[in-house]
């Protein structure tokens, strides 16, 4: 997916899932966001373990936008979009 693809959804006002890292261990912190908004600068994100909404620089977001699957293969930009 691609940041063009969420931020069309969110005009049309769709849900978006994303799977991204919250820290720097591939295997262990991989977590899901629903996408509120995109800027020029920066994400907001809602996350639903912690029932928050929170703001993340553009340029870290796309680095931290992969995970791995159960097999240990590496995907990068997931999103889900919801109708």
């Amino acid at each position: 997916s691609t940041l063009t693809k969420i931020k069309r959804a969110l005009t049309q006002k769709k849900s978006v899932v994303v799977d991204y890292l919250i820290g720097k261990n591939l295997k262990s912190d991989g977590h899901y966001g629903v996408v509120k908004r995109i800027s020029d600068k920066s994400i907001s994100l809602w996350d639903p373990s912690e029932g928050k909404t929170e703001s993340i620089p553009k340029q870290s977001f796309i680095d931290s936008w992969k995970d791995t699957s159960k097999s240990g293969g590496i995907f990068s930009r997931w999103a889900m979009i919801l109708s």
